[in-house]
């Protein structure tokens, strides 16, 4: 039977080390989904780069196409880290880093987690630092911004 519901896109923003934490998200919101959006009518729609992104030919790189694709049509953002920002993109910031603050230039509905996992001893301090310091910079949320609840930065 066909039924109407209110579909709120959720787009997951992650560099490619938290691939773990990306499917528990992705898990999380089938499981809300399969015990609520019946009832509530609502249906949360999982995006990311990784399966939502259409293969075409973008003469400004593949970060516009996720921008074109997925994030701008997206309801609210799920940030995620690990050990690294990202892959660099044009302008020299990672594509993760990139998504969050141009999301935020224009919402306020957001949620960015750092795990707490175990390191790799080989972890590379520049990254380390780099999400230091994103962290510690509120991640440049746009005008009249504060941290949402649900964030929490690196120490």
């Amino acid at each position: 039977m066909a039924r109407y519901s209110r579909v709120f896109r959720m787009f997951i923003a992650s560099p490619s080390d938290t691939a773990i934490h990306r499917q528990a998200v992705y898990k999380a919101s089938y499981r809300w989904n399969a015990v609520n959006s019946v009832e509530s009518e609502v249906f949360v729609e999982p995006v990311g780069w990784e399966y939502h992104v259409r293969q075409e030919s973008n003469p400004s790189g593949g970060q516009d196409s996720i921008d074109t694709q997925l994030l701008n049509s997206s309801d609210f953002l799920i940030g995620i880290f690990h050990s690294k920002p990202g892959k660099s993109v044009a302008g020299g910031k990672s594509g993760t880093i990139h998504e969050i603050e141009r999301f935020n230039e224009v919402s306020n509905r957001s949620m960015i987690f750092f795990s707490n996992e175990k390191l790799d001893p080989n972890t590379s301090t520049d990254d380390l630092e780099a999400l230091r310091k994103f962290g510690a910079s509120g991640f440049s949320m746009g005008k009249d911004r504060a941290p949402r609840s649900g964030s929490r930065w690196p120490s």
